[in-house]
């Protein structure tokens, strides 16, 4: 009879938080049950061991790094605040919507007046729900790179603006929820007749998330650019880096984290 742990143990024995554990957890290295409260969660020991096993035996040597150094007029980060294009982020959250700071990363101005974006193409919304349909059960990443595709390949001569209009708004669209603002229709996709204080909240932490600084997928996105991939390769490019276990997927251990302390 296997035997399972609880999270603390498992964390103590691998001499790790808890995020990490729910990290190797998302990565596959060690199962996880539900525990017989049908709340908590179980972690089996061998899978625990064995992790612990290979980091006694693994030499000690530094990670390989890549160090690289931009010059860029996009963000600033300093020891109060981060900025986008010289204003400060979080003032753009409590005055601006998603679009107007999308638009000022994309073209350097603010736009004064509210903006809306296109409503996309039924047809691109269409193909791009029968792709994620083949797939049902794939993580929500794996899910935008299946779009990406789909829309990218339908308009491949599109410049990186209306690329990511085009995308986020497809996106915005997978459940049907056709009218406002981005913000708006995500909010009502996972909560039909979301309030309005949901809707304001998460145009707020889509603008504090609108920029990823030089992280890897920064990175990809700037090295497909760089051999003039068209702009929809290059979201693919970004979006591909960030679906790695070490970058945007390392999210699933802290929401693994914040539904086991939310239900325990």
């Amino acid at each position: 009879m296997s035997l399972y742990l609880r999270a603390p143990e498992a964390a103590r024995r691998l001499g790790v938080s808890k995020p990490t554990l729910y990290a190797y957890v998302s990565r596959g290295l060690i199962e996880r049950r539900a525990g017989p409260d049908g709340r908590s969660s179980l972690y089996a020991a061998e899978d625990v061991e064995r992790l612990r096993s290979r980091a006694r035996r693994a030499p000690s040597r530094p990670l390989p790094t890549i160090d690289v150094q931009i010059a860029s007029a996009v963000t600033r980060l300093d020891d109060e605040t981060v900025r986008y294009r010289g204003h400060d982020v979080t003032e753009l959250a409590r005055t601006a919507t998603f679009e107007q700071a999308a638009e000022l990363l994309w073209t350097g101005s603010l736009p004064t007046a509210p903006v809306r974006w296109p409503t996309p193409a039924a047809d691109d919304v269409t193909a791009a729900r029968a792709a994620v349909a083949l797939a049902p059960d794939a993580a929500p990443l794996a899910r935008l790179l299946t779009v990406s595709a789909v829309v990218g390949a339908r308009h491949p001569d599109d410049d990186a603006p209306t690329a990511a209009r085009r995308l986020i708004g497809v996106v915005a669209d997978l459940d049907r929820a056709h009218r406002g603002s981005i913000a708006d229709r995500l909010a009502r996709s996972w909560r039909p007749g979301a309030p309005a204080v949901l809707r304001a909240a998460v145009d707020r932490a889509l603008v504090l998330l609108a920029d990823h600084e030089l992280a890897t997928s920064t990175l990809a996105v700037r090295a497909a650019a760089s051999v003039r991939a068209p702009a929809p390769a290059c979201l693919a490019a970004g979006l591909a880096t960030v679906a790695g276990r070490l970058h945007g997927s390392a999210a699933a251990g802290t929401h693994a984290l914040l539904v086991e302390a939310a239900t325990s």
